[in-house]
């Protein structure tokens, strides 16, 4: 067991965890944005970088057990870790559904979402860019900022469900397009989830 706290070695591995995100929401916007026609092979490549995010999470897990004094609360590195990997399952998710139901044309909202998701991940990238760099108050910026995407989610969630509900024409399709939003806010909200416990590692010290 290492008695000395590992502190570059945690930070690493959320940047990289963080990155791995930013690569993820970057593919899936482009995947959006180019068509249903051009989707095709947009879920299996989010779906290898989720399965080499997976492997930084079960790494720090590893690395909490045989290391006696963490830089941080153990709880808070198990957090952070499980947050930021929370995000990617979730964008996953939301690309694999956006394939399997053959959503077509892709709705301008899911772009517009796809928008917001990549615009929180490159927040959250950078809020942990700045724990590395014990920046205190750039970290409150970033979860400020992640806040306001989060509100912006919400917002066109509601209003794009309530849309389709104005004049429903085909219920299969409804069905679709309203889980699609759903898993892609629900992604969104797990930004805000990690710029909770970044907020909370903060108030302990870091």
């Amino acid at each position: 067991m290492k008695l000395l706290p590992e502190t570059k070695a945690f930070l690493q591995q959320f940047q990289e965890q963080s990155r791995l995100l930013v690569e993820s929401s970057e593919l899936l916007l482009e995947g959006v944005r180019a068509g249903a026609e051009r989707y095709g092979g947009t879920p299996a490549r989010l779906h290898q970088l989720e399965r080499q995010a997976d492997e930084i999470v079960h790494a720090i897990a590893n690395e909490l057990n045989h290391t006696f004094i963490t830089p941080f609360d153990p709880e808070d590195i198990h957090a952070l870790a499980s947050g930021l990997d929370d995000i990617i399952d979730g964008l996953e998710e939301a690309a694999h559904r956006i394939g399997a139901y053959r959503v077509r044309p892709i709705p301008s909202v899911v772009v517009e979402l796809a928008e917001i998701l990549d615009d929180s991940a490159h927040a959250v990238q950078r809020a942990v860019q700045a724990l590395a760099e014990h920046d205190q108050t750039a970290i409150a910026a970033r979860c400020i900022e992640i806040e306001r995407l989060e509100s912006e989610a919400d917002i066109l969630v509601r209003e794009a469900i309530k849309h389709l509900f104005v004049a429903p024409s085909d219920a299969i399709a409804l069905i679709k397009v309203k889980e699609i939003y759903e898993l892609m806010e629900e992604a969104i909200d797990r930004c805000e989830d990690v710029a909770d416990t970044l907020r909370n590692m903060v108030v302990k010290g870091i």
